[in-house]
C-alpha cells in the first residue's frame, strides 16, 4: 500500500509551510528540518512546475507523478493531487502525495519477468484450474508448430500424439509447481 502524506508550499518563495507526519516520514525529514524548507531540496524545478501547473488547474481529480528526493538522496516516485489556495492574496499550494515508488518497482519487475518469458527459448505454458491453457510464450509455437491462439482454451493433452507413451503421459500429468521438468 502506498504511503500518503500532505504538505503545503508558499508559492511566492517555494517554501514549505506545513507538512504532516506521514509526508515527513516519506521524505525522511524531521518537523524542524522541514519548517520553511525550500522545495527545491525535494523536487527539481521541472517537477515543481508540473505540480504547480496541476495545482492551478481547477480539476481536483488531476494527478501528477513526479520524482522527489529523499533526505538521504534516494529518488522516490510520488503521485500528487494539488490545488492552489489563496489566503489574503498569498498563493499556497496544497498537496496530497502518495509514495508510489514500491508499486513502480514492482511493475518494473513484472515487466522484466514478462519480457524474459517472452524471449525465452524454453516453453512456458500456464493452465487454469480446469487445466485449460491460458498462456503460452512464443517458444511454444517454435517447439510445437501450433500458434498460441490455437492452443488457448485447450488442455495440453491435445499435444499428445498417437506415439506418446503412457509413461510420458503420466509424467506430464503429474508435474506439480516446483517439480523438475517432466521431460527435456
Amino acid at each position: 500500500a502506498a504511503r500518503i502524506g500532505r504538505f503545503s508550499v508558499r508559492v511566492a518563495d517555494n517554501r514549505m509551510t506545513e507538512s504532516d507526519d506521514s509526508f515527513l516520514k516519506i521524505l525522511g525529514y524531521t518537523r524542524a528540518e522541514a519548517e520553511n524548507l525550500d522545495v527545491a531540496r525535494i523536487f527539481d524545478a521541472k517537477a515543481f512546475q508540473r505540480i504547480l501547473k496541476t495545482g492551478r488547474n481547477k480539476d481536483i481529480n488531476d494527478r501528477v507523478t513526479v520524482k522527489a528526493k529523499h533526505k538521504d538522496g534516494r529518488k522516490l516516485a510520488l503521485e500528487l493531487i494539488a490545488y492552489l489556495d489563496e489566503n489574503a492574496g498569498n498563493e499556497v499550494l496544497q498537496c496530497v502525495a502518495a509514495d508510489i515508488s514500491q508499486s513502480q518497482a514492482e511493475n518494473e519487475q513484472r515487466r522484466l519477468l514478462s519480457t524474459a518469458i517472452e524471449v525465452s527459448d524454453h516453453v512456458v505454458m500456464i493452465t487454469d484450474a480446469k487445466q485449460e491453457i491460458v498462456y503460452a510464450n512464443p517458444a511454444f509455437t517454435r517447439l510445437t508448430g501450433y500458434e498460441v491462439a490455437e492452443a488457448l482454451g485447450k488442455r495440453p493433452r491435445f499435444l499428445q500424439g498417437p506415439e506418446t507413451s503412457q509413461a510420458t503421459r503420466v509424467a506430464i500429468r503429474d508435474v506439480r509447481p516446483g517439480d523438475a521438468p517432466a521431460f527435456h
